[in-house]
């Protein structure tokens, strides 16, 4: 268990919902849902707990005397953090430097309304206390993503391996407009034939085929992608439950702009596997078309 003494009363804006009818007072303790349930309490039950700091005074025998704190249990709080919720209990400012005595570490926690101004707010902190600051060489500033190295390692890892599935997906669909136009341009050979010796130019040809793969593009990635957009859009307005075995209790969707951009490059990617079928059917010879013309 770890134990933080705050210096104001508990808000829901900064340990989410509380559960308590209670007072804070000097001597409160708040702990998180979790780690109540794993110890089996409750504000409910009207006890007291001990807090025990194994670091405390040496006695006259040379024992170390842990520092022992008497606090009632007064509320539960519910973060939406599993890790915060599980370890954490939170006591007065004034009852933690008693149980921590010099031991305990001191700061300030500064709390606002965007999350993505974390790193901007901590450059201009500390350029701050760089400023000829009694802080500065002591001081060790860490946002809510220094304290979870682990978590976004994790999602940037998640992150990596959904875009390394769909870049297979996308190769994977390329191989196959190449094998479909390549099939294309061998039924059509004779036809191709035919065109230039009534005067088609190559360019022209060409530009059948890259037109046809557009058309391919469209309809796979312009449709599955609005598809894509519009079934996001929904779950954000509507969000989908989860079972009760994960923590979270609706489906977490955010629409990212920049997810577009792989929508975006699949024509790119369609005109790149096209070009060579496309060139192939320019080499059509058209006495040879018009040989066969003559057999049949």
């Amino acid at each position: 268990m770890r134990v933080r003494g705050i210096g104001e009363k508990p808000d829901v804006r900064r340990v989410g919902e509380i559960e308590s009818q209670k007072d804070f007072i000097s001597n409160s303790l708040l702990l998180g849902d979790e780690l109540a349930s794993t110890l089996r309490v409750h504000p409910d039950f009207n006890e007291n707990m001990k807090l025990i700091f194994p670091l405390g005074d040496v006695g006259p025998t040379g024992d170390m005397i842990p520092h022992v704190r008497d606090v009632h249990l007064t509320g539960l709080f519910h973060s939406g953090y599993y890790d915060f919720d599980h370890k954490y209990g939170l006591i007065s400012y004034q009852e933690a430097r008693k149980l921590f005595g010099v031991e305990g570490k001191q700061g300030f926690e500064v709390w606002f309304e965007n999350i993505h101004e974390t790193e901007n707010i901590k450059k201009q902190v500390q350029s701050i206390i760089a400023q000829g600051s009694p802080l500065a060489a002591q001081s060790n500033i860490e946002t809510w993503t220094d304290q979870n190295p682990k978590l976004f390692a994790a999602l940037r890892l998640e992150r990596i391996g959904m875009g390394a599935l769909l870049g297979v997906l996308l190769l994977v669909a390329s191989f196959n407009i190449f094998s479909v136009l390549s099939l294309t341009v061998v039924e059509k050979k004779k036809d191709m034939g035919l065109l230039k010796a009534l005067g088609l130019r190559q360019k022209a040809i060409r530009k059948i085929f890259l037109s046809y793969a557009l058309r391919l593009a469209f309809w796979g990635g312009g449709v599955g992608g609005v598809l894509g957009l519009i079934s996001v859009l929904i779950g954000i307005r509507y969000p989908i439950d989860l079972p009760p075995t994960y923590y979270i209790d609706k489906l977490p969707l955010s629409f990212s702009p920049s997810s577009l951009l792989f929508v975006l490059i699949v024509p790119f990617i369609v005109l790149a596997a096209a070009y060579y079928p496309a060139a192939k059917a320019c080499e059509a010879d058209p006495i040879t078309a018009l040989q066969r013309e003559g057999l049949e």
